[in-house]
């Protein structure tokens, strides 16, 4: 399986050598684009817009607090007591690892499954080129500078983790 991103080729091999520390899961199904994993962690989400077009600025929109259920290269499923509805622009700060903080990854709201027990919500991950049906121009600019897709904030936070190469020495 390849996935195409930013014209970059990817392979994810998928047989039964791939295996994953508990409480990790990979799941594959036939109708989904990308592997979604099983993954719990807290997630904190900030209003952009909601569905009704209302701009919030992100420094301002309180943080709704919600544990991360399963999470892909598409996006994260969310259970959270507050009902967010479907399309409303996000902005999501999670981090892995303990120490290692995503944050200011641009969402929009695509499902929201509300029961008595909380609510359900399903992000798909988004980038500024692809908000221009959403957000205006002027909106776009006072969006955070880091905000960006998840591919590239993890990309980000993986680079930090990476020693430059050193020049070999000769002799």
């Amino acid at each position: 399986m390849a996935e195409q991103i930013s014209g970059t080729s990817i392979k994810a091999d998928l047989t039964p050598a791939t295996k994953l520390r508990a409480p990790f899961q990979v799941e594959e199904e036939d109708r989904r684009k990308f592997v979604r994993i099983d993954f719990a962690a807290p997630v904190a989400i900030r209003r952009v817009k909601d569905a009704d077009g209302t701009w919030t600025d992100p420094a301002l929109s309180a943080p709704i607090h919600g544990m991360i259920l399963n999470l892909s290269a598409g996006g994260v499923l969310v259970d959270t007591d507050v009902a967010l509805a479907e399309g409303e622009v996000v902005l999501l700060y999670m981090t892995v690892q303990d120490n290692a903080p995503l944050n200011d990854i641009l969402g929009v709201v695509k499902r929201v499954d509300i029961d008595p027990d909380g609510c359900l919500v399903g992000v798909e991950f988004s980038c500024r080129d692809r908000l221009t049906d959403r957000l205006s121009h002027a909106e776009i600019e006072l969006l955070p500078p880091a905000a960006d897709t998840f591919v590239a904030v993890i990309t980000t936070v993986l680079e930090s983790y990476l020693e430059p190469p050193t020049e070999a020495k000769r002799g």
